[in-house]
Order: structure tokens, then C-alpha cells, then sequence
């Protein structure tokens, strides 16, 4: 991704841990939560759970991905989804990016943790 929310990104996390460290989805989450969460504390003055989370849903972040920001009725983020093939050198290339944010959806689609089976025809319907 060549935003320069991204380059800055990959530019700082490599300065820190090296050129040869994989700059990965895990990586970019925690940096951009960190980000969202201290703005938080900073407009409530308080790094209470409770005002910090209500305070998180305020903000958006220009991540590395796109813009995210919390979903307040689920507290994940909506995320930019791609697809992308490895190239020879490793690298990442996009092949498909839809352009959009994702409402995050985070819960299991089985009904009861008892009943781990998949019904293909259900998931398809939906």
C-alpha cells in the first residue's frame, strides 16, 4: 500500500526493528489501537476502561490500511479487506480492493458452542 500513512508506518517499524522484520496485519492493528485508544485518554483526561472506551468510538485514524474506527455496537473496527498475491521477492501485491470499509462482524456463526458443525448451504444463503 502506498499511502503515506502506510510508508510512514513501515519507514518507523523498520528503523525499530529492522529492515528484515516482517511488517505484518498484527503490527498494524496494535499501532493504530494504541493510536485510537491514547486519543481517548487524552479527550477524557482519564484512563478509566469505561470513558476510554466510550471516548474510542469519537475517532477515526488514518491507519496504514484507510481510515478505521471503532463500531460502537460491537467495539471491533471496520476494516479495509484486499486480496493480494506474494510476488518473487515476497512482496505483496493487491489484486483485489473493493475500496471500501467493512462493518466488522466478530461472533461465531454457530448458534451453540456444542455444535461446531457447518451447515455449507446455510453459509452460502447468508
Amino acid at each position: 500500500m502506498s499511502s503515506q500513512a502506510a510508508r510512514r508506518f513501515v519507514a518507523s517499524f523498520k528503523a525499530r526493528y529492522g529492515e528484515d522484520a516482517p511488517v505484518t496485519a498484527c503490527a498494524e492493528a496494535a499501532y493504530f489501537q494504541v493510536h485510537l485508544a491514547m486519543r481517548a485518554v487524552a479527550k477524557c483526561g482519564s484512563d478509566d476502561p469505561e470513558q476510554v472506551l466510550g471516548n474510542m468510538r469519537d475517532f477515526e485514524f488514518d491507519a496504514p490500511q484507510g481510515r478505521v474506527r471503532v463500531d460502537p455496537e460491537n467495539n471491533h473496527t471496520y476494516l479495509w479487506p484486499r486480496i493480494a498475491r506474494v510476488d518473487g521477492m515476497g512482496r505483496f501485491q493487491i489484486v483485489w480492493n473493493p475500496g471500501v470499509r467493512v462493518k466488522p462482524d466478530p461472533y461465531c456463526v454457530v448458534q451453540s458452542l456444542d455444535d461446531w458443525s457447518v451447515d455449507e448451504q446455510q453459509l452460502i444463503r447468508s
